[in-house]
């Protein structure tokens, strides 16, 4: 199961490139009526994790359905060895992205309602 905070798995990225690690999680509802009476009630439930990496001026990208310590472990590798694959056919590097924010955002507990025309 996910921590709460990614930054407890800072301690799998590889030194020098740039990493980004985000996690997901989708809920969907349906309820179904039909003249009035419910006739289907259905409730989904997933989440996974992806990781781009950075490297002289390419991205490696992996994601997976599984939210493991050990599911994040492998595609931080996965996008590390893409990313390396993909730097050795990019020609000449580019130099390192601009310093980005980092921290931690709380989850959206709900979304808002479509309106019904």
């Amino acid at each position: 199961m996910l921590k709460n905070n990614l930054v407890d798995y800072k301690k799998y990225f590889e030194d020098g490139p740039e990493t980004e690690l985000r996690a997901q999680h989708n809920e969907a509802r349906r309820v179904t009526f039909l003249n009035g009476e419910m006739v289907g009630n259905t409730w989904s439930d997933y989440s996974g994790i992806s990781a781009r990496v950075r490297r002289g001026g390419v991205y490696g990208f992996a994601s997976m359905g599984d939210d493991s310590e050990e599911a994040i472990r492998k595609i931080l590798a996965e996008a590390s060895s893409n990313a390396r694959t993909l730097s050795r056919f990019a020609g000449p590097g580019k130099g390192p992205l601009p310093p980005l924010e980092s921290g931690r955002r709380e989850l959206v507990d709900s979304a808002g309602t479509v309106p019904q025309s």
